[in-house]
């Protein structure tokens, strides 16, 4: 039985570039779906209590966890039927499609429209 661990499989890549390739031979083959979110907060010192990893190429969040915070909250409340989960992909905010100016929007705007997509999954497993 041959394993990978501790192989150079993977060693020779960055998580940034395995990611990158990942998501785009995903989006290529339609192994996913996007979705559209539209956000309306009361206060900006509600913070959003999302854990973000920063993509590069193409240019992305990836939600790394969902805290306490404003999207919980939204993902519990029954007027909406997807919520925000860990494994999206944030590609757009208010229009922004940087990393920077979509943190920006996050920060500042009471209402965020906000373009998610979501990779499908083939394989579930516990071992």
């Amino acid at each position: 039985m041959k394993s990978f661990f501790g192989s150079s499989c993977c060693g020779d890549h960055s998580y940034e570039e395995l990611l990158r390739v990942i998501m785009e031979e995903a989006m290529s083959s339609h192994s996913g779906e996007e979705l559209c979110f539209r956000l309306e907060r009361d206060r900006l010192s509600d913070g959003l209590g999302l854990r973000l990893a920063d993509l590069r190429d193409p240019e992305a969040w990836e939600v790394m966890s969902v805290e306490t915070g404003f999207i919980k909250e939204w993902n519990l409340d029954d007027d909406h039927v997807d919520e925000i989960m860990v494994g999206d992909f944030i590609r757009n905010v208010n229009g922004m499609e940087c990393c920077e100016d979509m943190e920006r929007a996050m920060a500042s705007d009471l209402v965020l429209e906000m373009m998610i997509w979501r990779p499908h999954s083939n394989n579930v497993i516990s071992i």
